[in-house]
């Protein structure tokens, strides 16, 4: 081979292999936009399934957000945005789901742990609550959900003091939200801090004059007190503000009973009987307690003139509120929680059974304060 024809040989292999590079190159660069139309695919279907989420409309928006993680795995929001989605469904097993994966990916974000772990409080997966939830406030002691659900984790767990150390940080956090408020005063009646209760209680009211359930909570401390005054008052406000709060009728009427307000107990048995559907143990002692009291119990005056509900009242007029008619004669003086008054002992002749209705209130009052029903809310 002479000198010319090796050095065109050669030319015609450089050109070739910079064909391949060229060639090779192309490809490369037209894999890369494929991942990048791919990723931008994505995001697309992300930002929609958030628009479609404002709007309102979860389960397209979840459809949206599905197709984004199939395009991309690895997508820690789409992930945290899924979950927020499926809780809002009522579905925490599957709002679990996917905030463990957003935990996976970015096991950092306070948000992703917060979310985590009140869908597993949702779930009475406790213990794992706990963790998620600690470890939030850990990356953000400034998290003010975290610590409402972190006090009702464990007040679930009966752990008063640590509940009660959360939720008072969060009301220092918010201290014009009544939600935290409420379930401090659920947590320090639970923790026997009858006084701290109503302390907490006072100030939701202030914060929500409108909530019954406040309300409530603050006559089963006072009741718990043994101040049956107090403890009628808030019922009676209790039930003015939700009428239909099955459990302050079921109270109420045992203490009317207890003070010998007869009429007012009927009336209020009667309403609890109408509204509570949950509890049939209970339902069947108010029956036996309504029976007791006779047939003609709270029914209303002759005449055409009824009285206002669970008020007896003379001549067809109503009786102030929260005070027995003048038929009735006055008040009992109210018995201690547990004992029964003296003024409620049965007369000379008088059917046993009529008086179990006005004795002891200690076997079934209503078994628990309402908490405050927390929901984290959380970016998208």
């Amino acid at each position: 081979m002479n000198m010319t024809a090796w050095r065109r040989g050669i030319g015609r292999t450089t050109v070739a292999l910079a064909l391949c590079l060229a060639l090779q190159g192309a490809f490369a660069s037209a894999g890369g936009l494929v991942g990048m139309a791919w990723a931008d695919d994505a995001a697309t279907h992300y930002n929609l399934g958030l628009q479609l989420k404002r709007e309102g409309k979860t389960t397209e928006a979840i459809a949206e957000v599905q197709k984004a993680l199939e395009l991309r795995s690895n997508y820690a929001a789409a992930h945290l945005t899924l979950g927020n989605l499926w809780r809002a469904q009522g579905n925490y097993e599957k709002a679990a789901a996917s905030y463990e994966e957003a935990v996976k990916l970015e096991p950092r974000d306070p948000t992703a742990q917060g979310n985590l772990g009140a869908a597993y409080v949702r779930l009475k997966r406790l213990d794992e609550g706990i963790k998620a939830l600690e470890a939030a406030v850990s990356l953000n002691p400034e998290d003010y959900e975290a610590r409402v659900s972190l006090g009702f984790a464990y007040r679930q767990k009966n752990d008063f003091k640590n509940a009660i150390v959360h939720l008072e940080k969060a009301t220092t956090l918010k201290p014009n939200d009544a939600s935290a408020l409420t379930n401090l005063g659920v947590s320090k009646s639970k923790a026997d801090d009858k006084e701290g209760a109503i302390v907490a209680f006072d100030k939701a009211i202030a914060l929500a004059p409108e909530s019954g359930e406040n309300h409530f909570n603050l006559a089963t401390v006072y009741r718990r007190k043994r101040d049956t005054d107090k403890a009628i008052a808030e019922y009676e406000i209790a039930v003015q503000k939700d009428p239909k709060l099955a459990k302050a009728y079921h109270d109420l009427g045992l203490l009317y009973a207890q003070d010998r307000r007869t009429d007012d107990a009927a009336n209020a048995f009667r309403k609890y009987l109408e509204l509570g559907k949950d509890d049939p143990a209970t339902r069947k002692d108010i029956e036996e307690r309504l029976q007791a009291l006779g047939p003609a119990a709270g029914k209303a005056p002759a005449a055409g003139n009824a009285s206002p509900a669970g008020k007896a009242s003379p001549a067809g007029k109503a009786s102030p509120a929260g005070k027995a008619s003048s038929e009735q004669g006055p008040s009992a003086v109210p018995a201690a929680e547990g004992e029964t008054s003296p003024a409620a002992a049965p007369h000379k002749g008088s059917s046993k059974k009529r008086w179990r209705a006005l004795g002891s209130i200690s076997s079934s009052p209503s078994a628990d304060l309402i908490s405050a029903d927390r929901r984290r809310r959380s970016p998208e």
